[in-house]
């Protein structure tokens, strides 16, 4: 199923909406290697347009994708992490949605876990992203401010520090 979704050019949703709440269904068991497959099909879905991550978020939990991202295997946190990303790339509401479902903690506890520097990259993008919304999107990364200037002092990674500015 995954691999259905990364073809390009992408098959039309209608053509692979029937899949997803399985792939939704596979984030919810132990085994490491379906899921894994489950969140990059997911994010070859969400990468398409801002309708397509509309479609999505209506077949799979969004606070079970977030929830993923705080997991300890690599594996699994860049495909998670790449959702979330391309969920707030998206409109207002998209973005309300990953805010809803603890997103900020999510992507706090990648930085202070000190994970591989392209997650930190994408950690930044999605911040950003965030940081172009309206005043609640704003106040909702505040805290986050911190955290970014002592990555920003440790990190030697220029792709981590040009996200950072």
């Amino acid at each position: 199923m995954a691999n259905l979704c990364k073809w390009t050019p992408p098959p039309p949703f209608k053509e692979i909406q029937d899949f997803i709440p399985y792939m939704n269904m596979i984030l919810r068991t132990k085994n490491k290697q379906a899921i894994v497959h489950a969140l990059w099909g997911l994010s070859y879905v969400t990468n398409r347009s801002t309708e397509s991550v509309k479609r999505l978020t209506e077949f799979v939990s969004l606070k079970t994708v977030v929830e993923l991202v705080a997991n300890e295997e690599l594996e699994v946190v860049a495909p998670a992490l790449r959702i979330v990303g391309n969920v707030c790339a998206g409109d207002e509401a998209d973005v309300d949605l990953v805010l809803a479902s603890d997103g900020i903690c999510a992507l706090a506890h990648i930085v202070l876990m000190g994970h591989h520097p392209c997650l930190l990259k994408e950690v930044c993008w999605i911040l950003s992203n965030i940081a172009t919304g309206p005043t609640r999107h704003i106040e909702a990364i505040l805290d986050f401010i911190p955290i970014l200037s002592e990555l920003a002092i440790n990190s030697d990674n220029p792709k981590v520090l040009l996200h950072i500015t």
